[in-house]
C-alpha cells in the first residue's frame, strides 16, 4: 500500500485499532466499518442518506475503512465548535490514538530519527518502525 498512497519512500505510516478510536470519540460520533459493494449489482436504501456515506465500491476493499459520522438532526445541539463550510471539530486525543508510527521501507535512515526526534518532542511514547514489507521471508 505503500506505493498506492505516497510516490515517495520518505512518508509514515500511522497505526491504530478500531476500538480504540471507538473509545476516543465523544458519544455522538456514529463510528462503523464501510462496506464495499458492486454498484451494477448491489443495491442498498437509497431512503437512508446514512447509506450514501457508509457504502465505497468494492474497488476499495483493500483499505478496511472506518468512518465517524456526526449527525446533526434539524433543531438539535452539538457539542462541537463549528469550523469552515458545515464543518465540526471534534475533540479527540490524537496521541491517544496513535499505536505505532512505520516509515516507508525504501526511507533512509535520517527520516526514521526525525520521526523520532518529532515524537518526543509532542510527547508520543510509541515505537517508530521501519516498514518490513519488502523484507525476504524468514525461511
Amino acid at each position: 500500500m505503500w506505493k498506492l498512497y505516497t510516490s515517495h519512500d520518505e512518508s509514515i505510516c500511522v497505526r491504530s485499532t478500531y476500538q480504540t478510536l471507538a473509545e476516543a470519540l465523544p458519544d455522538a460520533c456514529m463510528l462503523g466499518l464501510v462496506k464495499y459493494i458492486d454498484y451494477r449489482r448491489d443495491s442498498f436504501d437509497f431512503g437512508n442518506a446514512l447509506n450514501f456515506i457508509v457504502h465505497k465500491r468494492k474497488s476499495f476493499e483493500h483499505e478496511r475503512e472506518a468512518r465517524s459520522v456526526v449527525w446533526k438532526k434539524k433543531g438539535s445541539d452539538l457539542p462541537f465548535k463549528s469550523i469552515g463550510a458545515g464543518g465540526l471539530a471534534v475533540p479527540v486525543n490524537i496521541g491517544g490514538l496513535i499505536k505505532e508510527i512505520f516509515v516507508s521501507p525504501g526511507s533512509k535512515t535520517m527520516l526514521r530519527e526525525i520521526v523520532e526526534a518529532l515524537a518526543t518532542k509532542y510527547g508520543l511514547t510509541v515505537p517508530v518502525k521501519q516498514s518490513a514489507v519488502n523484507d525476504p521471508p524468514g525461511y
